[in-house]
């Protein structure tokens, strides 16, 4: 009895080892890769392979990554405003004396005026000269211009940054008489915005006449965004309709840079960015603006401008890369700058 049950279970042994040496390996779910070959490479229907909506590339075809374009940056260290002020102080020293001079030094009232578009822009030197005049000795300041014996105009003419002393009413020579004159110095006069050329096209994709815009060079500083002070950090941590309400201060049609503006000025070595803040925010190209519409090119701009009004795109000076962010979004280096569409290109 004993050995019978000794010769079952070896029996029962060899048929367990038999079996499982009979058994079928599990057929491959796909091809059979080679290791140099990432798996969904190779088999796209694998598991974990399901195929996915690839993340819009918002990127200009004919120009990715920093190809083409000519990033700059630059530290928090900009000419502070004491170093123009020294300069334009040798200036308005000389109009002082021509002005003393032909008045024979009896008191004198100006009236300081700014004439056109760049009064935002020179803002600072503005006040340098009021602060200026209202220092010197037999000279004083009024708001009416009728209480003013001579008008100071500040404007701007070919390029050029010219302020000038009119007799208002022939008080120290003859009426409306160029009393002085003086023209600032080139690196006096630059302002903080340049003009860029943006291509465009008509409906059919075809070339059209270029158009014109201006745009702020730097990101607005705290101090300039404050409007006093002097730090000239980026203003950052902000939201969009933030920096656009600051923007319109410059006038109504002054917004952020639309999406084209902002490229072809970084093509063209126009503007800047900032070691302190390596994002800015910008404007997607509205499609339906008579004029921003024509800014797009579709076979070549892959970006989606039919996103949702709440959007807005990131600019990373670190990778050139556009991303998308909340009009809400806030973040401590994101910086911005301002734009105004001036006319086409004749």
């Amino acid at each position: 009895m004993k050995m019978n049950c000794i010769k079952f279970l070896l029996l029962f042994l060899c048929i367990i080892f038999l079996a499982s040496g009979c058994q079928k390996k599990p057929l491959p779910s796909g091809p059979v890769c080679p290791e140099d070959v990432p798996p969904c490479k190779c088999n796209p229907f694998g598991p974990g392979c399901k195929e996915k909506d690839p993340p819009f590339p918002n990127e200009f075809m004919d120009c990715p990554g920093k190809r083409c374009k000519q990033l700059q940056l630059e530290g928090e260290d900009r000419s502070p405003p004491e170093w123009r002020n020294k300069k334009a102080k040798v200036f308005l020293e000389s109009m002082l004396k021509q002005i003393r001079t032909l008045a024979e030094n009896q008191e004198v009232v100006l009236f300081i005026q700014c004439r056109g578009s760049i009064c935002g822009e020179y803002r600072q030197l503005i006040r340098y000269i009021e602060d200026f005049f209202s220092k010197a000795r037999d000279f004083s300041l009024q708001k009416n211009p009728i209480l003013a014996d001579v008008k100071m105009v500040l404007r701007s003419e070919g390029g050029a940054l010219i302020l000038e002393a009119i007799d208002i009413e022939g008080t120290i020579g003859n009426v409306d008489e160029v009393l002085a004159k003086i023209i600032f110095e080139e690196e006096l006069s630059q302002t903080e915005w340049v003009t860029v050329e943006v291509p465009a096209f008509d409906e059919d994709g075809e070339t059209a006449p270029a158009t014109r815009y201006r745009i702020m060079r730097r990101l607005v500083s705290e101090s300039e965004y404050r409007g006093t002070g002097t730090s000239r950090l980026p203003q950052t941590n902000i939201d969009y309709l933030t920096a656009l309400h600051y923007c319109q201060k410059f006038g109504s049609d002054t917004v952020l840079p639309n999406l084209h503006t902002f490229e072809f000025a970084l093509r063209q070595g126009k503007i800047v960015g900032n070691r302190r803040s390596l994002y800015e925010m910008i404007r997607i190209t509205n499609e339906e603006d008579e004029v921003e519409s024509q800014l797009i090119n579709w076979e070549q701009d892959a970006f989606n401008f039919e996103r949702f009004l709440d959007q807005m795109l990131i600019f990373s000076w670190i990778s050139s890369k556009y991303d998308d962010a909340k009009q809400t979004y806030f973040q401590d280096d994101l910086g911005f700058r301002c734009a105004t569409w001036e006319g086409f290109v004749e």
